[in-house]
């Protein structure tokens, strides 16, 4: 299911099915988990992917492409994409493309230009570096 977020965002709800079901009976907003997907536009999604790569975050799925990227695993994925593209299955709601600081378990700050990065969320947020 999608619809829209803050700053133009495209926001999707996601079922795990490689993920153990930890409710019984009807779904509530309480039966939400985690984080599954972020999206972020970045100016050039290969060599945002090598960055991950070199700090031990592979590519999901698929080979990355010049305009497309899932990297992480099951418990959490980055979407790379360049900015301008349309989020799928859409044609018209565009990605937004606004700087974001992502608080992963990374080991070390990772830039992936543009103003966006990772963050180790053993940092103290006083030490996390600014995204503008």
């Amino acid at each position: 299911m999608y619809f829209d977020g803050p700053d133009g965002q495209v926001l999707e709800l996601i079922e795990r099915r490689a993920l153990p079901a930890t409710h019984v009976g009807s779904f509530t907003a309480h039966d939400l988990e985690c984080v599954s997907e972020i999206g972020v536009a970045v100016p050039d999604v290969l060599a945002a992917v090598a960055t991950l790569r070199a700090a031990g975050i592979r590519p999901y799925g698929n080979e990355p492409t010049g305009d497309f990227a899932a990297v992480g695993d099951i418990d959490g994925l980055l979407i790379l994409v360049t900015p301008g593209r349309a989020w799928f299955p859409t044609t018209s709601c565009y990605v937004a493309d606004t700087p974001v600081t992502v608080i992963t378990s990374a080991e070390r700050e990772l830039t992936l230009g543009g103003g966006k990065s990772l963050q180790p969320a053993t940092a103290n947020p006083a030490e996390r570096a600014p995204t503008d």
